[in-house]
């Protein structure tokens, strides 16, 4: 049995050819994925830095198992906070240069977290157009005005700014856009701020390990203070490889989120084993830039190629989305099913993810991907993205 409301959702999916199944992978290993007994080369992990499969980080995860077994047992403010998750938040906070961090479960659970603490019905919360969907629930969820401005439109969100003098506003927006690859103007964004009187939120899911010598992520790419970016969001399922997500700002900050954070405080823990894994993969950062290099340079072999056979990108800033509009779905799945033949495996992105009559090829790249790798793709993407444009 099912309600009417999801049976008609279930019918339209599947007529507008929007319909999601599982891929049901049986390793991971390199810049290699097998899926159902065949290896495709994967370019659809956002494990940019392929930090996952490190082997400092497996020893510290399988040595942390045998010390605290699965699961964490409680909330963190019953008793399922350790050692290892203390040590954590810590060691992150002096990382990305905060005073403090607080650990969550996932990005999603931050971001319901963050809106719902700083305001209620009585605020304004503006966002860039393009925010992820957890941004949008998290506002949704805090009851405050949501107003969306235009996508990296400083103009028109400074003139909204100006008509909400008597309201506390929040503005928040992401480093890196996750369907488009392209990156904001936090320089701008947090002039714009500062001389509105606003709080600024950044999620930075797609920047840590990717921006900034370091890989601190976009607050060290534009050289912005905490004052500058004074709550900062990093969900960790990216180039950092684990999970989680780490909310970091000033003292205040985290302990009215430990007070009142309804995700924090109502979720079992992550295990801690998680935690110490995740401590071995800071020291992967710190140590590794090579790892950034790498990535980099296969990021602007990429965009070079792109621009070689004609294939438009949605932006040719040097981040590891790299996103190919195709159009109507019927189309996108049917490059995407070519790329699958040819043994590629890339992400098909379609409406409701993205705006209708923009599905997408997503690729994702990361530091395993050797040169053969991206001209291999690029020249088969070029075929059948150009077959399926004259089509």
């Amino acid at each position: 049995m099912l309600t009417s409301y999801a049976q008609k959702n279930n019918e339209n999916s599947r007529l507008k050819n929007a319909w999601r199944k599982h891929v049901v992978v049986a390793s991971r290993c390199s810049a290699d994925v097998t899926i159902e007994g065949k290896t495709y080369c994967h370019f659809a992990s956002n494990d940019y830095l392929n930090i996952s499969q490190h082997p400092a980080v497996k020893h510290a995860f399988k040595q942390a198992v045998d010390v605290y077994g699965l699961g964490s047992g409680s909330s963190p403010l019953v008793s399922g906070y350790y050692q290892s998750q203390r040590d954590f938040e810590e060691s992150f906070a002096d990382f990305v240069q905060r005073d403090k961090a607080l650990f969550f479960n996932s990005g999603y659970h931050a971001n319901l977290s963050v809106f719902q603490t700083l305001t209620n019905r009585h605020g304004a919360i503006f966002s860039d157009k393009y925010c992820h969907a957890s941004l949008l629930d998290g506002i949704q969820l805090s009851r405050a005005r949501h107003i969306r401005y235009p996508h990296h439109d400083m103009d028109s969100l400074e003139e909204r700014l100006k008509k909400e003098v008597d309201t506390e506003a929040i503005v928040v927006t992401e480093s890196i856009f996750s369907m488009h690859g392209d990156v904001s103007d936090l320089t701008r964004l947090s002039v714009v701020c500062k001389e509105n009187n606003a709080f600024l939120c950044l999620d930075d899911a797609h920047g840590l390990g990717v921006l900034g010598e370091s890989g601190r992520g976009a607050c060290e790419y534009f050289g912005l203070s905490p004052q500058d970016v004074p709550c900062l969001i990093h969900p960790l399922g990216k180039a950092f490889g684990g999970m989680g997500a780490m909310v970091s700002g000033s003292h205040t900050l985290i302990d009215a989120l430990v007070q009142q954070s309804r995700t924090y405080r109502y979720s079992t823990m992550l295990p801690p084993a998680i935690a110490a894994a995740s401590l071995a993969v800071l020291e992967v950062l710190r140590s590794e830039s090579w790892r950034r290099d790498v990535l980099h340079q296969n990021i602007a072999l990429f965009n070079q190629l792109a621009n070689e056979y004609g294939i438009p990108l949605c932006s040719y800033d040097l981040t590891p989305i790299r996103s190919v509009v195709v159009g109507s779905n019927d189309h996108a799945l049917g490059v995407y099913h070519k790329l699958l033949a040819k043994n590629y495996f890339v992400s098909c992105i379609r409406p409701p993810t993205v705006p209708e009559n923009t599905a997408r090829l997503r690729i994702s790249l990361c530091s395993e991907h050797s040169e053969d790798n991206i001209r291999a793709l690029m020249q088969d993407l070029a075929i059948t993205y150009h077959e399926s444009i004259r089509s």
